[in-house]
């Protein structure tokens, strides 16, 4: 009995270490490592209440986001881009699903699917109807996985400023969420 805990003891550390073969980051060596992401967004008022919010992504040379639509069944697998709208459906209502721009498709020998990421440039958009009274900002946290031999999971908090037609604040840190 005592094996056979450390074999599976053994098996979990080496798949731990193993996953999508990189390497395991201490915590201070990943506070040393510059986010290999830049995000800027916009605001379209398509029509009345309705807008068009966007965010482009400026993706560091061999790095690359998981897409929303990358396969992680049961948490297995990279982790997909996912944006958190908050306050959604009390003060907006979203329309349709989150779209995306062009992604890349490459096979993981690692994980046995294809994985869809952004490679270079990013850009997602979500078209939102505001209800009354209309909010003056709208707050969201993007969610993301940004690997090159190493992964990143990123928190990236953005306001959106619908009274002034802008983004207010890009940030690293939810203080003012």
């Amino acid at each position: 009995m005592k094996k056979l805990f450390l074999l599976i003891c053994l098996l979990g550390t080496v798949f731990t270490s193993s996953a999508q073969g990189l390497t395991t980051l201490s915590e201070e060596e990943k506070n040393q490592i510059k986010n290999p992401v830049t995000w800027e967004g916009a605001i379209k008022n398509l029509e009345g209440d309705t807008y068009e919010l966007s965010l482009s992504a400026e993706i560091e040379k061999d790095w690359h986001i998981y897409s929303q639509h990358t396969p992680n069944e049961d948490g297995m697998g990279p982790i997909p881009f996912y944006i958190e709208f908050k306050k959604a459906g009390e003060e907006f209502a979203l329309e349709g699903v989150l779209e995306e721009g062009e992604t890349h498709r490459e096979y993981s020998e690692t994980w046995g699917f294809d994985e869809l990421f952004f490679k270079d440039h990013g850009k997602v958009w979500q078209i939102i109807k505001l209800n009354s009274p209309a909010p003056k900002v709208i707050k969201t946290i993007l969610y993301y996985q940004v690997c090159k031999e190493v992964c990143l999971n990123e928190e990236y908090y953005v306001v959106f400023d619908i009274a002034n037609n802008c983004l207010l604040y890009t940030s690293d840190a939810a203080d003012e969420l």
